[in-house]
């Protein structure tokens, strides 16, 4: 999938991030939902594509998604912002 640190075939891409490799074939950024600035999602195509039409499961709703409450806590803050229940063998 990968050639000389580019993908080549295939690529896996973060929403919140973008594309995990170096990829000089797609597009990536954030676009309005429905016209709705308050509604953004991340979104991918072809380089040089004029497309503007954007795919997702049928019964995919913005509300509850991930592109409307993502939070990524980092390792260094996860004492200070999480709660532990119970540790049982480091687990």
């Amino acid at each position: 999938y990968m050639k000389n640190e580019l993908a080549e075939d295939i690529v896996v891409v973060d929403q919140e991030k973008s594309p995990m490799i170096n990829c000089p074939w797609i597009e990536y950024g954030k676009i309005e939902l429905d016209g709705n600035p308050k509604k953004q999602i991340s979104a991918c195509r072809l380089k040089g594509s004029n497309s503007k039409e954007v795919v997702m499961p049928e019964d995919w709703k913005y509300d509850y998604s991930l592109s409307e409450k993502y939070t990524f806590i980092s390792s260094e803050d996860i004492d200070r912002r999480m709660i532990r229940f119970k540790n049982e063998k480091n687990v």
